[in-house]
């Protein structure tokens, strides 16, 4: 082609010339491209450089490892580099974001909650994992202190609107009141907030209070009043319609109920003294009062002139023995136990003298014997914890005793035991001295038996037809025809009972005693001319006893 060039355009001989003028713009051409390439490569190479550099800085703001290239081509190493400087740039944006985000959360929850600000710094550029982490923790902390308080909020948000119901209050009347219950969200929640909701709380919550007692107090002084006045149950239920609970108008309307009463307690002064009488006599009973104690109070007892300041007297003295009562109401209450399983331990006890108890049957006996223990148990439990809690009571009164009918309850349970065990002697006395003064009438009343008409036996059980009627010896046979009912053994129900043969007189009045055999043993014969059976013998065993 360049040599088809040259001719027209009329080289003749263009070889030399034109072929060293191309060779020479064909080689300046390369020259300028290989310059161009390494250019190029030295520009790739130093950028390569750059970012590598960067990117390096980058992991160490991020507190991450340095990053190392593969020895690759300038290209792929190149295109790896700008990869992984994008994304250390987005993790970075990331990072900086989050940390904006929470410093932004913790700095609105503090004020919420009314907690000083903190400051959160990083040592790098970029904070790390573990400066996000720390600030996250703190965000969380606060986050759940916002939701205990808030659940703290509502509570005293709802519990006021309610007291203020029950108290008739407006909170128009009350600017704190107005924005703390009219508010739907809560705009503050720091302590001193929340400590002023809940102090508010608290004196709504005493007003209440104050207002239940008030209707306990007007209450039970109005069942007083209708009880000394004998008021019919129709006519309390009237005059309590309409007030049934504790609001401001509920204590208004019950006071005037109280004052109407009262009136009319003035018009019936001496009913009303003769009522607390009563009541001071019950108390006197259930508080174990001593004579001394009643003696004290006999000059207005026994005032026959009712007057205002005479039922006023009454009242005092009955507040006096309520309040005293239940002050140690635990005692009473363990002491009135103690005398229940007393009296039914002694009522036991006198039960056991009593030989018509092993005529019973169904196992009383067994039964009784449970009972007795179960109540010597019980007593023995309650007098150890009333001796304790008179222990107590003596220390918390300047080792004052606490007395029972005018002496100290250790002493009024000991000589409780003490008077019953000398009662058991004297009945066992009494006993001895009826046996032994039996005994000796019997001996003086003793009649001469006759060898052929013995005694009349009398018996309680069945009579038993035998042939006849054999002796083991004479000596037993002098016993069984004298013997008498025996006593009981002791004090601790064991009882002898004798059995012997009853036998009519009309049977045994013609009977002879016969001598046979060997003489040792004797038979009883009746008559043949005796009313019907014709023969009946009668064996008396050796005495049979029943001990329980």
């Amino acid at each position: 082609m360049l040599e088809t060039a040259w001719k027209e355009l009329g080289f003749k001989n263009p070889k030399n010339e034109r072929v060293q003028l191309v060779v020479g713009t064909i080689i300046e051409t390369m020259n300028d491209a290989a310059d161009k390439e390494m250019k190029s490569v030295q520009s790739l190479r130093t950028y390569i450089s750059t970012r590598l550099l960067d990117i390096n800085s980058l992991l160490g703001e991020l507190s991450l490892p340095p990053f190392h290239v593969e020895p690759l081509p300038l290209i792929p190493t190149a295109k790896k580099i700008i990869d992984k400087h994008r994304e250390l740039q987005v993790l970075t944006k990331e990072r900086m974001d989050k940390w904006q985000e929470l410093e932004t959360s913790n700095r609105k929850l503090r004020i919420t909650l009314g907690l000083p600000s903190k400051l959160f710094s990083f040592n790098t550029r970029i904070p790390s994992e573990t400066d996000i982490e720390k600030l996250q923790t703190d965000v969380l902390d606060l986050n759940k202190l916002k939701a205990k308080r808030v659940r703290t909020f509502k509570q005293l948000q709802r519990s006021i609107c309610e007291l203020l119901v029950d108290l008739e209050k407006d909170i128009k009347d009350h600017p704190f009141l107005k924005e703390f219950c009219g508010q739907e969200e809560c705009v503050s929640l720091s302590e001193s907030y929340l400590a002023k909701a809940d102090e508010l709380y608290q004196s709504l919550g005493k007003e209440c209070e104050n207002n239940r007692k008030a209707i306990d107090s007007l209450k039970e002084r109005l069942a007083q009043l209708w009880d000394r006045l004998e008021t019919p149950q129709e006519e309390r239920d009237s005059a309590l319609e309409g007030i049934i609970g504790w609001k401001p108008s509920d204590v208004k309307a019950l006071q005037e109920v109280v004052n109407f009463y009262e009136e009319m307690k003035k018009e019936n002064m001496g009913k009303f003294i003769l009522r607390i009488r009563e009541e001071i006599l019950n108390y006197w009973s259930k508080c174990y009062s001593d004579q001394e104690v009643k003696e004290s109070f006999d000059v207005y007892f026994n005032d026959d002139i009712f007057t205002e300041q005479l039922l006023t007297v009454h009242e005092q003295e009955l507040e006096k023995l309520k309040a005293y009562y239940q002050e140690n109401i635990e005692i009473f209450s363990k002491l009135e136990q103690w005398e229940v399983n007393w009296e039914r331990f002694k009522d036991l006890e006198s039960r056991a003298h009593d030989p018509s108890r092993f005529n019973n049957r169904g196992g009383t006996l067994l039964k009784e014997e449970k009972i007795k223990k179960q109540t010597h148990k019980n007593l023995t439990r309650l007098e150890k914890e009333l001796k304790t809690l008179a222990k107590q009571w003596s220390a918390q009164n300047s080792g004052a005793p606490f007395n029972v009918c005018g002496i100290a309850l250790e002493d009024y349970l000991d000589d409780e035991l003490e008077r019953f065990h000398a009662s058991k002697e004297n009945e066992k006395r009494d006993r001895q001295k009826a046996k032994q003064l039996e005994i000796e009438a019997s001996k003086k009343g003793k009649k001469v038996v006759e060898k052929n008409t013995p005694s009349i036996l009398i018996s309680r059980t069945p009579i038993r037809k035998m042939p006849g009627l054999a002796f083991g010896s004479t000596e037993k046979t002098r016993r069984l025809l004298t013997a008498k009912p025996l006593s009981p053994l002791n004090q601790d129900s064991r009882m002898l009972r004798t059995t012997r043969t009853r036998v009519n007189s009309n049977l045994v009045n013609k009977s002879k005693l016969i001598k046979t055999g060997n003489g040792q043993e004797n038979t009883l014969i009746l008559s043949k001319n005796a009313t019907s059976p014709q023969m009946i013998g009668l064996l008396l065993e050796e005495d049979q006893f029943r001990v329980s």
